[in-house]
């Protein structure tokens, strides 16, 4: 279905007076798959991340044969599941969910292909969370090490300032890659926060606005950038080595790169780097709750269940609790 063929449709949905057809889920999904379509040949979305949702999309739509979106309610959710019992591991489940409950909420707020959102994500599932691991404080400067130019051998190893930017900001402040992608200098408040206000992952799912600490060393550093560049207020921040916007691919590339070079095991993204952030604070004493607001977190649900189970496997911090001579 193409999303941007069917205005007569979307202007009587859910009308009462209209003599439409009544909205259906394969209507959506079919709606989803080509927006999904689209945002891959635009460069915005990443094949991959398609195939995950396409990977189930079509079996909910096939499995609610014409049925009627103004009849759909939570329990939908749990009897697919339960109709899927090959479906065991919790990241299986958890794309199965986040698929399709991110297509009705994608519908409903975004384009306005329905009157409402029927699916929230089920309380009665309870699914052990996603940790990446934390990028530890020794490999963060391993990687600002073999990043660093070397004027003695610019050929072998020219480094790579604008990379080292970057990474100084994720470890010192914790935002999450994609954010710090985003930062634009209207966004810097010079009082120590970036405040990306709606646009953030944080506001799509709680309303609230994102905050990002700023240390005093960061400070300092945005100040020195903004003398040497002077740029205009809706100009990006963290630009690459050409002075180009990072593309999500582009980034990760460039942190594999560099990770690989400083002997960073695979597993290890730069999301770890948030992670990492996370963990350092709570070791140095900082509440769950101080951690889950610089996360720009609403509640600690995630600081307790992740970082914290970081924390309580590492040798040198429970020693240090047991010796506060040793901090």
């Amino acid at each position: 279905m193409n999303v941007h063929a069917q205005p007569t449709h979307r202007l009587h949905l859910f009308d009462p007076a209209s003599t439409d057809a009544p909205f259906t889920v394969a209507d959506v999904i079919d709606a989803r798959r080509a927006h999904l379509d689209l945002r891959v040949r635009l460069g915005k979305l990443k094949p991959k991340s398609r195939e995950r949702d396409l990977n189930f999309l079509p079996k909910f739509a096939t499995d609610h044969p014409a049925k009627p979106v103004d009849t759909c309610v939570q329990e939908d959710l749990l009897t697919w599941l339960a109709a899927h019992p090959e479906w065991k591991a919790d990241s299986t489940i958890r794309d199965a969910l986040a698929a399709v409950i991110g297509a009705f909420r994608w519908a409903f707020r975004d384009v306005k292909l329905i009157a409402w959102n029927p699916y929230e994500w089920p309380r009665e599932i309870r699914l052990h969370p996603k940790i990446r691991p934390a990028m530890e404080r020794a490999e963060y400067l391993a990687m600002m090490v073999r990043a660093r130019p070397k004027r003695q051998r610019p050929r072998k190893s020219p480094g790579s300032p604008a990379f080292r930017i970057a990474l100084k900001f994720l470890w010192e402040s914790g935002p999450r890659p994609d954010e710090m992608r985003r930062v634009q200098w209207l966004h810097v408040d010079w009082a120590g926060v970036i405040d990306l206000g709606r646009e953030s992952k944080t506001f799509a799912a709680t309303g609230d606005i994102r905050l990002i600490p700023l240390s005093n060393r960061l400070l300092r550093l945005l100040r020195w950038l903004h003398r040497k560049r002077q740029p205009k207020p809706g100009d990006l921040v963290f630009l690459n080595g050409d002075g180009e916007p990072w593309k999500e691919d582009t980034w990760e590339q460039h942190f594999r790169r560099w990770a690989r070079r400083a002997g960073i095991p695979k597993e290890k993204s730069s999301y770890g780097l948030r992670h990492g952030f996370s963990v350092a604070k709570l070791e140095e004493g900082r509440s769950n709750k101080e951690v889950a607001d610089a996360l720009g977190h609403k509640s600690t649900r995630m600081v307790d269940a992740c970082y914290g189970a970081h924390t309580r496997t590492r040798v040198e911090y429970l020693r240090k609790i047991v010796n506060p001579a040793e901090k």
